[in-house]
């Protein structure tokens, strides 16, 4: 269920030369208009391991010895034969395997951030509760991937927002604390403006314009394409 693809120009010779005397390669996976990066290519070492029973990593890698290839890419189909049940069957046997791994390391944050995303993808009102109980164990957890701290934290207060209605402003404005995305200020943006305090929306919206068109190069995970080519400019534009 995917394909892996050459940018215009490029071989596998050309690839192999970013990688030299580096530890892995970050390639860029494209599913619909979601896009996250991850360690496609790696040095063959004992030091590195495969890890995880689901939502699997290469464990092991130095930051300082990996390189972003933009000259490749993924792409990501939804086929193939563990795609052919039930979408909710194949999303519950994730959480399983999830929930077996977070028996082992009940400290490691990516397994309570996953075990979140897969209560969430099941897109039913009982399983979002769940999503949002784990996502708010998340944001309270030290350590891990700051940005996944930052989509937990989006992805919390949209879903509160869905549920009372009411916009969790704190929350959302740490979010430009910790992280370098603009996904927090266009939830602000677009709750003002239906609220027609446009006044207010636009003072969220002015600070993503640097975003607008301009995915930033340290944003690895659950890039939605659309949010910054589309949405984004249109919210400012109508404020």
């Amino acid at each position: 269920d995917e394909v892996f693809e050459f940018g215009a120009g490029q071989t596998a010779d050309s690839i192999k030369q970013k990688l030299v005397g580096l530890d892995a390669g970050l390639v860029r996976a494209i599913d619909g208009n979601n896009a996250f990066y991850r360690s496609s290519f790696f040095r063959l070492s004992p030091n590195l391991k495969w890890k995880g029973r689901v939502h699997e990593y290469v464990d092991g890698i130095a930051e300082d010895k990996a390189v972003v290839i933009n000259e490749c890419f993924i792409n990501v189909f939804q086929e193939g034969a563990s795609w052919m049940g039930s979408r909710k069957e194949k999303l519950q046997k994730y959480l399983e395997l999830l929930f077996e791994q977070h028996e082992e390391e009940p400290k490691e944050p990516r397994w309570v951030y996953f075990i979140a995303d897969t209560y969430r993808n099941v897109q039913e009102p009982q399983f979002d509760k769940m999503a949002m109980a784990w996502y708010r164990k998340r944001i309270a957890m030290d350590g891990g991937s700051v940005e996944e701290n930052y989509v937990s934290r989006v992805m919390f207060a949209s879903m509160q927002l869905k549920e009372t209605g009411a916009i969790n402003d704190a929350l959302l404005e740490s979010c430009g604390k910790i992280f370098d995305r603009g996904e927090h200020l266009l939830t602000l943006a677009t709750y003002y403006q239906s609220k027609n305090q446009i006044e207010r929306s636009y003072l969220h919206s002015s600070k993503m314009v640097k975003y607008i068109w301009n995915i930033p190069k340290t944003a690895s995970m659950m890039i939605d394409r659309e949010v910054y080519f589309v949405v984004m400019p249109i919210v400012h534009a109508y404020n």
